[in-house]
């Protein structure tokens, strides 16, 4: 191949990004990662939205932000002829220009000059085209091209590619453009003036010949740019020759690096280039047909223009959390089929509705396909979504049974033997990874003061007698365990000061976080049924809620499950009457919950910041009365800007750092501690997003901490285990400092980097 440079003779590229990679499937090659850009991180794999000029049709840049979207898609051909490179210049950039403050991705405007209009020639200087403006005579090269994208300021800037349909009969010309892709990048990247802030992705070309594309990719990664695309698909050809490609290029390209598939918005092809290992993806698809009046949703499409939808009064999708879906009593428009079906053939309000909706859809979708994948559930996910989208599997298209039996390198074993939904745990939000090599010892982790903690007590522990007739070994009120719930670095582009966040999720034996989130998420709603957590499969209050101890205890009267005044109804109505689980509560009592989030951001220096579960009053009348009863918060100021005597400067307080105070009566250290550690830890970062502070300390403060007998044995061997790191938490939510802390989704927690030793089983005394 002629290439302009040999690569061994090129300096390395410098890098804007950071890709981190977090899970890969067990059976296919889908794989979770977060793409560190200038303007923020990226959860891969994503759908890109596509903005081309500057402007996503049918959706104002507030409304994107509210689709959790971080990155969209600009096109340089369309920027470099209005407003222009002159105009970007002076304005500083596209992302002053929309008043968008997260990543942008630029196309190299190469596609659109070849698919758009007829009068351009390509030759190795650039492409000759005629502008459809004035007809004058223009000419797109690699340095030019790279130029307009310097000035636009993107995130990550693709090189110009010599582009050629997939279905063209001329491989001599195939052949060429992949040839000439590899020299114009040698071109790119001589042009581009700041590699340290853009990152500038090759395409990898070569039709649908293998053996081009392989011969393409060795040449493309020889130059180690920081990502990586496949061009010069979806135009056309047959899906089987789509996933071949698109297996063949990813078996070849570096573990490390991002891999884009451009012009992939399909869901169906979304999902299946996620199976094969593709990371990123763009199309104007769902944005277009929302124009024609069509909803994007699990089962395919909604033509909403058609009669057969003008009584229809359910929302476009059940169980959609977008904006036109949710009802308006959750905070959402409450939009139905029957209005959109009214505004789709004349109004253009309808196309920008649908259009929210099917943004959010295709996020939605990537986002339940990563949370998948870090589950190691992703096959189950995959037959659950062909089913929704073609039912039985007499109606699959071939090329996705092909697909499925693993007809391609990397994909095995067949359909039938993956996982069913059945077989797979329900969701959670941690990786499920348990470490292989030996841990070596790190006598500052965190873990060891719990596990201190228990090697005490099986040592000293007084042995006493308990309500539950098992029999305990029990100190009282030893030292605290505090637990960072950030973890501070210094970014080394801009020099502040940020912080990652950490939950402090034992790593000795798997913690139940699933359960630990459901049940949380379920005091804060202030419900005191233990059936809808049972329903959901968490079973933790079955027992206290069932009929044989409701009866031992003397609440006869309760229906099953009807627990009485447990926490979540004193955070939130503390001091009113209780009459049932069934009972609306709203307005009555003291919303503690409430008066906390107010004080945080009103008074954060308040030192009665405090929530009690704990109402003698209501004892008798509880199932259980409260073990964790009582918790307060307390806010530091450690980046203040401070003068010689400590005094802050002119109100220069900086971010607040939140830290709680946890007192627990009655810890049981083998089910109850680690579970309750990761209950308040997770509530800090709730709260410290609905006031936006840095997570701060936890301090956890037990009363009679024991170990029942029947745990000892199981604690012995969960004592002999090295702790790993905890892992990172992160919240998928755009309102921080909002102030709000209901309606809160588990699946608005993202647990990363969880790796804990397997699970050991241990009884639950009731």
């Amino acid at each position: 191949m002629s290439t302009a440079t040999p690569p061994a003779t090129r300096k390395p590229m410098p890098s804007a990004l950071t890709f981190d990679l977090h899970a890969k499937c067990s059976t296919t090659k889908a794989r979770a990662s977060t793409l560190r850009l200038p303007h923020g991180d990226v959860p891969l794999p994503i759908f890109m939205p596509v903005a081309t000029q500057a402007s996503l049709k049918g959706l104002t840049y507030d409304q994107l932000r509210q689709t959790g979207c971080q990155l969209c898609l600009n096109n340089t051909y369309h920027l470099g002829l209005k407003p222009g490179q002159a105009v970007l210049d002076a304005v500083g950039g596209a992302h002053k220009l929309q008043g968008w403050d997260r990543n942008i991705l630029t196309d190299s405007g190469g596609f659109q000059m070849v698919s758009l209009l007829k009068l351009a020639t390509v030759t190795e200087e650039g492409v000759r085209f005629l502008s459809p403006h004035d007809g004058t005579p223009m000419l797109l090269t690699p340095e030019h091209s790279i130029s307009l994208q310097n000035s636009i300021g993107s995130d990550i800037i693709m090189q110009l590619d010599d582009v050629i349909a997939t279905t063209s009969p001329d491989q001599a010309r195939i052949h060429e453009a992949m040839e000439r892709s590899v020299r114009w990048l040698d071109r790119c990247i001589d042009a581009h003036k700041y590699p340290e802030r853009q990152n500038l992705f090759c395409i990898i070309q070569g039709g649908l010949d293998l053996e081009m594309r392989k011969q393409c990719c060795e040449e493309m990664v020889a130059r180690d740019t920081p990502g990586i695309a496949i061009g010069g698909l979806s135009g056309g050809e047959a899906k089987e020759d789509f996933c071949k490609v698109v297996d063949t290029c990813t078996g070849l390209l570096p573990e490390k690096k991002p891999r884009y598939v451009m012009g992939v918005g399909y869901p169906e092809d979304l999902i299946m280039g996620v199976a094969l290992g593709a990371d990123m993806f763009d199309c104007v698809w769902p944005t277009r047909t929302a124009r024609f009046g069509n909803a994007v949703v699990p089962t395919g499409t909604l033509n909403l223009r058609h009669r057969s939808f003008a009584e229809d009064f359910r929302p476009v999708q059940e169980g959609c959390t977008c904006s036109i879906c949710l009802p308006k009593e959750q905070g959402g428009l409450g939009i139905t089929r029957a209005y959109l079906h009214h505004l789709a053939a004349k109004e253009t309000v309808g196309a920008h509705l649908l259009t929210m909706h099917n943004v959010h859809y295709l996020l939605s979708l990537m986002g339940s396909a990563r949370q998948a994948i870090i589950e190691d559930r992703f096959p189950a996910f995959l037959r659950d979504f062909f089913k929704n989208l073609y039912g039985e599997k007499t109606n699959y298209p071939e090329w996705v049974v092909t697909a499925l039996r693993g007809n391609y390198n990397n994909m095995s074993p067949s359909a039938e033997t993956l996982p069913t939904q059945e077989s797979t745990p329900q969701p959670t939000t941690t990786t499920t990874t348990t470490p292989q090599e030996p841990i070596p010892h790190d006598p500052t982790h965190e873990e060891h003061q719990y596990l201190n903690l228990i090697r005490r007590i099986l040592s000293e522990g007084e042995h006493r007698p308990d309500r539950t007739g098992t029999g305990t070994r029990s100190i009282f009120a030893p030292p605290q365990m505090r637990f960072s719930l950030s973890k501070p670095s210094t970014n080394t582009t801009t020099g502040i000061k940020e912080y990652a966040p950490i939950l402090p999720l034992l790593t000795t034996k798997r913690v139940f976080l699933r359960a630990v989130l459901a049940e949380l998420l379920w005091f804060i709603s202030g419900t005191t049924s233990s059936l809808p957590l049972s329903e959901a499969g968490i079973k933790i209050w079955d027992g206290n809620g069932s009929r044989e101890y409701l009866d031992k205890v003397g609440l006869s009267h309760r229906e099953v499950g009807d627990l009485g005044p447990v926490y979540g109804f004193q955070w939130r109505h503390f001091g009113a009457e209780y009459v049932d689980a069934k009972t609306d509560y709203s307005g009555q009592g003291v919303d503690q919950l409430a008066e906390v989030v107010k004080k945080l951001k009103e008074n954060p220096f308040d030192r009665r910041i405090i929530m009690s579960a704990w109402n003698p009053k209501d004892m008798r009348i509880m199932a259980l009365p409260p073990c964790h009863m009582f918790a307060q918060f307390y806010v530091r100021f450690p980046d203040a800007k401070r003068d010689e005597e400590g005094v802050v400067r002119d109100g220069e307080w900086g971010r607040g750092h939140l830290d709680c105070l946890l007192y627990q009566r009655s810890a049981d250290m083998g089910l109850g501690v680690p579970f309750n550690i990761a209950s308040y830890a997770l509530l800090t970062h709730l709260l410290a997003h609905a006031v936006d502070m840095v997570p701060g300390t936890l301090v956890h403060t037990l009363g009679d901490a024991h170990v029942y007998l029947d745990h000892v044995d199981a604690l012995k061997e969960q004592i002999e285990r090295e702790p790993v790191a905890f892992p990172e938490v992160r919240i998928k939510r755009e309102d921080r400092g909002s102030g709000v802390v209901d309606g809160w989704k588990e699946e608005e927690f993202e647990v990363i980097g969880y790796k804990p030793h397997k699970a050991i089983k241990m009884k639950m005394s009731v």
